[in-house]
């Protein structure tokens, strides 16, 4: 089954959950903690306040600690990608077309495909 990693907060990894969903798509979700340190400034520090509930399967720490497993070492990932043999998939974009051949909602020709 597919593995969706990525921080608990709605930004490049919410689109990819988005898609599979609405696709019907099987997937784990797998979320890491956003808040790793306090922020310094208080503009950040005010945004961030808004994540500090959501939900996380992993902390801080755990990703500080798994962060070199992953291509670039950073998230978005896609695991268990049948056509690579489960390597880790990066990229968000390339998460997101991915996501979107598989639930079938990626464009039917080319003119919509380069939309």
């Amino acid at each position: 089954m597919l593995t969706l990693k990525y921080f608990s907060l709605k930004a490049r990894g919410e689109v990819p959950r988005l898609i599979l969903k609405a696709g019907g798509v099987s997937f784990n979700n797998v979320t890491y903690d956003f808040i790793a340190r306090p922020p310094n400034h208080p503009k950040i520090a005010e945004k961030v306040a808004q994540y500090k509930e959501m939900p996380a399967d992993f902390n801080g720490r755990q990703w500080l600690e798994d962060k070199s497993k992953y291509p670039f070492s950073q998230l978005p990932v896609l695991e268990n990608v049948a056509e690579i043999d489960g390597a880790p998939f990066p990229q968000s974009r390339a998460i997101v077309r991915y996501c979107a051949r598989l639930a079938k909602l990626e464009g039917s020709d080319e003119a919509t495909l380069i939309r």
